[in-house]
Formats: structure tokens, sequence, C-alpha cells
């Protein structure tokens, strides 16, 4: 797949661009939940046997096969740090990619492809709840420690005044904010999880991920689009909106 999983431009409110070029989605996933089914292992190597034969987007990248239990199967391939799976569960579909060089619109056709195949191979029937996950880090522009600006400039906190001294004086080696949003009367029926942290690895970096969950009638088999869109909002909530939260500080 062909890279395509960075967000480089965030916008204040005033429409002026704030520019982060080592921005990058490090994980994309999505669980489709469906009515529990009983899915024979025939079944189950019939579904992998298609993602290999028919799906665009799948085709080999799953080399990985294992029978996890009665109704589940785990499919997974990892090149470096670039981490594929798909698990079928009784009740479920898991996809993801962890350190992925798939842009968002792959990803989502990688959805479609295989909600479809396990429509029509493992009788999911209808998809009644969809949750999705993004996560990306980048460098505030103004900061070289992330904790410095989530916490200085982002919470108006001092950390020598506010934060240690109530901890022992121990510093905080993670710092950072969570944020939720229930669905809103009237409108979507849809509800996003966001933390916003210091990377824990290199306080350079902040670590973002906004968390969508989606409650909305039942998606069909005929029509599959609204699992892309789903995927597709909960970027945007966090490369868009978050983004733009945080770009207010950012100067």
């Amino acid at each position: 797949m062909k890279s395509g999983g960075s967000y480089n431009s965030l916008y204040n409110r005033k429409g002026e661009a704030k520019v982060y070029p080592d921005s990058r989605t490090i994980y994309l996933g999505t669980e489709l939940i469906y009515p529990p089914r009983k899915h024979e292992k025939t079944l189950l190597q019939q579904f992998y046997t298609a993602l290999s034969t028919e799906a665009k987007f799948c085709g080999c990248d799953y080399d990985n096969f294992a029978y996890a239990g009665e109704s589940c199967l785990d499919l997974r391939t990892r090149r470096g740090e670039t981490l594929s799976e798909c698990f079928v569960r009784s009740d479920r579909i898991r996809i993801s990619e962890q350190g992925t060089t798939a842009s968002l619109d792959e990803f989502v056709t990688r959805i479609k492809e295989v909600a479809a195949i396990a429509g029509r191979l493992l009788n999911t029937g209808i998809y009644i709840i969809q949750s999705c996950n993004v996560r990306c880090l980048f460098r505030p522009s103004t900061s070289q420690d992330s904790r410095v600006f989530l916490a200085e400039k982002v919470c108006k906190m001092d950390g020598k005044e506010n934060i240690f001294p109530y901890f022992e004086d121990k510093r905080a080696h993670v710092f950072g904010v969570r944020l939720a949003f229930p669905p809103t009367p009237g409108q979507e029926q849809a509800e996003f999880a966001v933390r916003i942290e210091s990377d824990r690895r290199d306080i350079g970096w902040i670590w973002a991920e906004n968390v969508g969950t989606y409650l909305a009638a039942p998606i069909t088999l005929d029509n599959l689009e609204p699992l892309g869109a789903n995927m597709q909002r909960t970027a945007a909530f966090l490369t868009k909106n978050v983004f733009d939260f945080l770009s207010q500080f950012d100067r």
C-alpha cells in the first residue's frame, strides 16, 4: 500500500495554517459487532481464502492463520514495525493496522471488503455497532517537551508550583487530558473518546487518539458505505477538531 496516513496541516480558528511536517497516523482500527453466530471451521477457512483471492486490499497481507477457539479466527502479518490484523469472533470482527503505511482511504476499502465477505460467508447479517480508532503522533511547534506544552500551555498549570509538590516532587513522565463527547440530540448517533498525552517513548511528541462509537440504525450488507463514513468521521474529529483545539495554544 502506498503511504498516505499523515496529516500535515493544522488550522486554527482564524484559518491560519499550523504545519506539523512530522505528524503521522500510527494506528487505524475498527470493530464491527453483529448478532452472535457460530462459525464452523470450514466457513472460517473459506473466509480466509476469499480474503486472499478476492479482496483488493487484503490479498496475501494476512500470512498467519490461526484458530483461536470456537468460532474464532486470528489473521495477522508483521513486517518490521507494521502489524496488520483481522480477528473474527462469534459476535464481531476487528480489523487494525499498527505502524501503518496504509492511507485512510485504503483502510476504508479494506473495512468494506472484509465486511462484505464476512456477510456472505459467515452470515453476519447486520452490523449493529461499529467502533473506530485512530491514533497519531505530532510535535508541537512551540515546545520541545510535549509535557510542558500540554501542562503549561493547554492546561495553564506550572509543574513546579501546581504538580510536582503534590506528588513527592516527582516529575511526571506522561501528562495528558481525556475528553468524552456523548451523542448530540438531533445529530449523529456517535460518541467520541479523546486522549491527548505526551508520548511515552519520546517526550518531544504528542500522542493523540480518538475512539468513535456509532450506535445508529444497523448497517445492512446491501449498503456498507456507513462503515467507511464512520471511520472517516472518527479520523476527521481527531485531525481537524482536536488539532484545531490544540493549535490555539501552539503559537
